[in-house]
């Protein structure tokens, strides 16, 4: 019943993503044929390796550019596009702007980080480091291979698990980065003992949360909305502590 519950809630983001990413494509291809010469325009990030969830999640995409190293530095291709971006949507009260490493602007209710890249399909591209004064490799398909390779039990609750930990994130002043999020999860999912202390504590937190509602209804008969409620905030607060806790091991490498 989880994996196909799973299964379902994937695939109906992934058509939502899909829909995003044809619509801001064609937006791209559209109104930034000026600034630069695009030879493709392609998904990054959490979106091809489907843990991406709506309202949650930026969309990465990469502008590629050329198949080869551009002679100007990755902050003049970025600021030509952004100029390009931000008269397609002068009339509007949107904006974009040049961020560490990308474009940030907001796309039908979604956050775009748009990475300018270079290299052949399908990769690996390269695109600006932090201080955008050079170009560092990527590899999305390389990266999502690493997701998918082997489909072990545990592997087959990953993407669930990253997409509970991401939900809980968005709720959370801790705000861990999304990459570095998944990538401690797939270590926890490839050791053994870590795994069954993840889920142990999921399990132990989902029984607190039944046993004290039961006892709410059935003591004071609330009425089914406030009993919700009520169930909600408890899910937050048991899994906090030891979200809190995976998260400073990860903060110091005890996860590696």
């Amino acid at each position: 019943m989880f994996a196909v519950y799973n299964k379902y809630l994937a695939s109906f983001d992934q058509k939502i993503y899909d829909d995003k990413f044809n619509s801001i494509r064609k937006f791209i291809q559209n109104n930034i044929k000026g600034a630069v010469s695009i030879v493709d325009v392609v998904k990054g990030g959490s979106d091809i390796r489907k843990s991406a969830i709506p309202g949650v999640s930026d969309m990465d995409i990469l502008m590629v550019i050329g198949t080869k190293k551009p002679s100007a530095l990755p902050l003049v291709a970025l600021k030509s596009i952004d100029s390009g971006i931000n008269t397609a949507i002068m009339n509007t009260k949107l904006s974009s702007y040049v961020g560490t490493h990308a474009i940030y602007f907001p796309f039908n209710n979604t956050s775009i980080d748009l990475l300018v890249a270079y290299g052949k399909s399908p990769g690996p591209y390269y695109i600006p480091n932090r201080d955008i004064n050079n170009w560092i490799k990527t590899d999305p398909k390389s990266i999502k291979g690493k997701f998918f390779a082997s489909q072990t039990q545990s592997r087959e609750r990953l993407l669930p698990t990253i997409r509970l930990v991401k939900k809980w994130n968005s709720y959370q002043n801790i705000k861990l980065e999304s990459y570095e999020t998944e990538m401690k999860l797939l270590n926890i999912f490839e050791n053994d003992d870590l795994w069954k202390s993840f889920w142990k504590q999921i399990m132990i937190s989902w029984l607190l949360v039944g046993v004290i509602s039961v006892s709410v209804m059935l003591w004071w008969s609330a009425p089914i909305l406030y009993s919700w409620l009520f169930i909600s905030t408890v899910i937050l607060w048991s899994l906090t502590p030891f979200m809190t806790d995976m998260y400073g091991k990860a903060k110091h490498g005890y996860l590696r």
